[in-house]
């Protein structure tokens, strides 16, 4: 349970991520306009990164809005109580996430290019082409499971069956630490 900052609200909540075996539920108020991203459905404004990678390994909720007069300071802002319920057990991704959130983070720079295009220098560093019915979709069109699949069809998929389970949770996968607190605005998301 917790208030999080708004500027580094995309970190925090991208750091959850990473340790989502190691959490059940988080309870979070942060900015009205983060909370819409989170539960966004494709096709819509506010869908991007963060919905993609919320919907993969949660089930983010908006309970309700809080106004920006219930704070003191007032902010210029309102904000949500967010519930965020992981899922448990969650089976492993049946891509590696690092090669997901490469395809996610770059499919999304070009949101409204098709994918032939936003997608070309990795699919050009690969030697691959996307099938006629992948390349002519935005990253705005596909549901949350379609970029697993999209991965998939660009790297292929790796060997569940041999995977170690420790490895699955905290390490630094969808946070960047590298990036700095001032670069993590909503716009970033």
């Amino acid at each position: 349970i917790g208030n999080l900052p708004y500027y580094i609200t995309s970190q925090i909540l991208f750091a959850l991520c990473d340790h989502h075996a190691a959490i059940r539920r988080a309870c979070v108020t942060m900015q009205w306009e983060v909370a819409q991203r989170l539960v966004a459905q494709p096709r819509t404004k506010p869908y991007g990164i963060l919905s993609v990678v919320f919907q993969l390994y949660a089930r983010p909720q908006i309970l309700f809005k809080i106004p920006n007069t219930a704070f003191y300071p007032q902010p210029k802002v309102s904000s949500a109580l967010v519930a965020i319920e992981f899922l448990h057990p969650r089976p492993p991704l049946p891509v590696d996430p690092k090669k997901l959130r490469l395809v996610i983070n770059t499919s999304f720079r070009q949101r409204r290019k098709m994918l032939r295009q936003s997608l070309k220098g990795i699919l050009k560093s690969v030697a691959k082409t996307l099938p006629d019915d992948w390349a002519t979709k935005r990253p705005e069109e596909l549901r949350p499971p379609e970029f697993l699949k999209l991965t998939a069809l660009i790297y292929g998929y790796r060997d569940i069956e041999n995977l170690d389970p420790a490895l699955e949770s905290g390490y630094p996968v969808w946070r960047d630490p590298s990036s700095s607190s001032s670069s993590s605005t909503v716009d970033n998301l």
